[in-house]
Parts: structure tokens; sequence; C-alpha cells
């Protein structure tokens, strides 16, 4: 970069740095608003919600609002403190890197949670188990890329040097989510053909254009940004995406949270879901009715994390969860 200030450098750099920096920061600041609106909303409709999960919510609206506020000081930085100091370009501000440390906490436990799903209908362990680690592994990725940005010189030398950190943190993004997706759906799938009920298919259905719609989104998200990095590593377009990728994982989960008030629209009288484990598309109703309780269970606890009594009394769950929810077994 020249030494000449930031005035004078021709159009064509502005776009490329400075320009795809605030698009980017401006997009961030749009999604940020919708996660506050959700999570206002999932509040205020899910009270009964176990303390854990209304916690993560909260554990991962602060991450957001931390990471908006680095992206926004760096863009004011930028912008207007070091305006016609060209070297702002050469060595950004340290709270963009900082904006890594808040992605690292929050995407991944977004994803944990997503991943915890599949156990929760498919009654598996293995394919979770598998997405957690790849989860640590990209905080861990994360973190690194974030202690080196604090520290860097200039941002030549670091995407030097750590480039294969931040390539291994959206690539094994990407692929989480897409496991993700494609285990849920398979899951979900195998559900489907075990099911006469209307209302079930209709809920069933939902769930799988949801699971392609937000994990789709969130790993296409991260695709872009490592192809635009591995293109046009020398400008600042693929931190553009990187400004406003954490927000696309924390409106996904918050969508499927607060998706479960137009379920429990769609699921009539009675969901029923069995776990796939045990049963096959040729086992009898009675069969599969012997395990309603415990599959009642389970539906529960991801509508409210309460289950009602016989008696009418909220009671205890189990917390193994299913993603489906049904008006008669919980009423919120």
């Amino acid at each position: 970069m020249s030494a000449m200030p930031a005035q004078s450098l021709p159009l064509e750099v502005l776009n490329n740095t400075i320009g795809a920096l605030e698009a980017g920061g401006m997009i961030a600041c749009v999604f940020m608003g919708i996660v506050t609106i959700q999570v206002y909303y999932y509040y205020s409709r899910f009270p009964n919600d176990h303390v854990a999960l209304k916690s993560m919510v909260a554990f991962i609206w602060i991450c957001e609002l931390g990471h908006s506020i680095c992206i926004s000081h760096a863009i004011y930085f930028v912008t207007v403190v070091s305006w016609s100091d060209p070297q702002i370009l050469i060595v950004p501000p340290k709270t963009l890197s900082t904006a890594i440390l808040f992605s690292a906490l929050s995407t991944p436990l977004i994803q944990s949670f997503l991943a915890y799903r599949i156990k929760g209908v498919g009654r598996t362990w293995t394919i979770t188990i598998i997405c957690w680690l790849l989860s640590v592994v990209r905080s861990i990725m994360a973190i690194i890329s974030f202690a080196a940005g604090i520290n860097m010189v200039s941002l030549q030398i670091y995407l030097k040097n750590w480039e294969w950190s931040i390539l291994a943190t959206t690539v094994i993004g990407a692929a989480n989510d897409l496991l993700i997706a494609v285990s849920l759906i398979w899951v979900l799938l195998r559900q489907r053909d075990m099911t006469t009920s209307k209302s079930t298919l209709t809920i069933i259905d939902t769930l799988i254009r949801w699971t392609l719609q937000t994990g789709l989104l969130t790993s296409m998200g991260g695709i872009l940004m490592m192809i635009l990095f591995l293109v046009m590593r020398d400008n600042f377009i693929w931190l553009s995406v990187f400004t406003f990728l954490a927000k696309l994982y924390s409106n996904s989960l918050m969508a499927v949270l607060n998706g479960r008030e137009s379920l429990r629209e769609k699921g009539g009288t009675v969901v029923e879901l069995y776990p796939t484990s045990g049963y096959t598309a040729d086992s009898t109703f009675d069969e599969r009715i012997n395990n309603r309780q415990h599959v009642e269970s389970e539906i529960a606890f991801m509508d409210t994390g309460r289950k009602r009594s016989s008696s009418g009394e909220p009671g205890s769950v189990d917390h193994t969860a299913a993603i489906v929810i049904s008006r008669e077994v919980n009423i919120s």
C-alpha cells in the first residue's frame, strides 16, 4: 500500500477495503437488530423453557453484542479516527481481531445445540459427538486466529503466517453445518416413513424445509468467505462476510427456537414422533404406542422444557429431546 493519504487512494482501493468493510458492517447491524427482536420474542413467548436453554440464548446475544461493538468500533476507527492514515489498511484495529473471539465463543455453541437435535430424533450419539468435536476444533482454530491477530504487525504477514487457521475455521465450520443439516434431514425422513398422520407429516416436512434453509445459509456463508479469502485476500471483501457471518448462526438458532410457535399451530391435536432406533417401517402400532410416554417427554422438552402431568401441574421431563411438539402433550 502506498504512503499517500487515504483521501488520495484510488477509488477501487477504497471500494475493496473501507467500502467492503462498511457494507459488511451495515449488514451485520441489520442482522443484530433482527436477532435482538427474536431474542425478545423468545423470552416473551417461552418463559417456561429450561434455564439452561434460556441462559444459552442470553450468552449468545451477549456475544453477538460484543461482536457488533467490535465491528462498529473497527469501522469507525478506519473511516473517522484514522481516515488520513493509510497505515490503517496495513494494520487494522485490534477490535477487528477481537470480534473473532466473540465468534469463536458463540458459533460453536450454536452448532453444538443444533447437533444435539440429531440425537434427540435419531436416538444415536455418534453423529452428534462428531459434530461436537468439529465445533470444538473450529473454536480452537478461531481462538488461534484471534490471538495471532491481536499481535499482528501487518495484515499481509498475518495472512501469510496464519492462513491455515483462517481456512481451517471456515472449512470446518461449513463442513459441520452441512453434516448437521444432512444428518437431521436423514433422521427426519426415516421418521416420516413411519407415520401416516397428516399433521405429523406436515410438521416433519416443515422441519426438513427449515433445516435445509438454515443449514445451507450458514454453510454457504462460510464457503463464500473461504472462496473470497483464497482469491482476494489482499482486500477486505472476505472480511465483509466475516462481519455478519456469526449473525447468520444466531438468527438460525433463534428461528429454530421461535419456530415452535408455528409448529404448535400446525400440530393438530396429537403429534407422534417415534425414535428410529428399535423400530422399523414394519413395526406395529402397538409396538410404537408402548413407547408413547417416553416420546411425549422428548417432545415436551423442546417445546418449553416442562411437561404437564395428568393433574395439570408442571412436571419433570426427560432432557433428551426431540424437536417436534404436540399441543396436547405440552400446553404453554
